[in-house]
């Protein structure tokens, strides 16, 4: 019997091969069950567009009528800037074990073979675009000047990378449209790729699964905001 293999070292590489070696590196997540740069890499990258946009943030709170900041002129309120940390290091593996739950059900249902560290490691680095995506609008936000912001909705669409672009006739669509970008939608051929090759899943398995969660997600993000 094989003993599974957890590479313990840390290194930037597995990141790098998501993005112009997916392949390989979908093989070494499948073998190393490595979860760990992703993790990183999503904390600092979601930290680090919440400094950017946090001049916007800051200009739309200022505006709301009960919004009136004390603090609107002097830089990130720490509460805000701890909540926002948590919410980084916190809320990236919560989702995951969710979403790896609904995929370890998914790949029995499909005769699939794999565990629940695997799709949770799976589901870690192939949610590396979608980080990016948080980063380019982060950097998109912060070329834009904070007062030319009234509504939230002005936020998501001042960086046209979603179907939010297209399609915002209403805030609600632009919450669940927000959800089918370049970069989410990339994150879901990844990890489509990696269930068919990783969990020994049928593709139309994986197609009808990622359809079904990215389905759930944008409905979400117009019920909880």
């Amino acid at each position: 019997m094989v003993a599974t293999r957890y590479a313990p070292r840390f290194s930037p590489r597995l990141l790098l091969d998501i993005i112009v070696s997916p392949i390989r590196a979908l093989n070494e997540v499948r073998d190393s069950g490595r979860w760990l740069e992703a993790f990183v890499f999503s904390a600092v990258c979601t930290l680090a567009s919440f400094w950017l946009t946090l001049p916007a943030s800051k200009h739309l709170l200022a505006a709301m009528p009960s919004g009136d900041l004390k603090n609107s002129n002097v830089g990130p309120a720490p509460i805000a800037f701890a909540a926002a940390a948590a919410l980084a290091i916190i809320g990236p593996p919560v989702l995951w074990v969710i979403e790896a739950a609904v995929l370890q059900l998914a790949v029995r249902l499909g005769k699939g073979e794999t565990s629940l560290p695997r799709l949770f490691a799976l589901l870690a680095n192939t949610s590396v675009p979608a980080t990016i995506g948080v980063l380019v609008v982060g950097i998109g936000v912060s070329l834009h000047d904070p007062n030319t912001f009234t509504t939230a909705t002005d936020v998501y669409l001042s960086v046209p990378v979603t179907a939010a672009a297209l399609i915002h006739r209403t805030p609600q669509e632009v919450d669940f449209f927000t959800s089918y970008g370049i970069f989410n939608v990339w994150g879901y051929v990844l990890l489509g790729i990696g269930l068919v090759r990783g969990a020994k899943v049928s593709p139309l398995v994986a197609t009808l699964t990622l359809v079904a969660i990215s389905f759930g997600i944008a409905l979400a993000r117009t019920q909880f905001k």
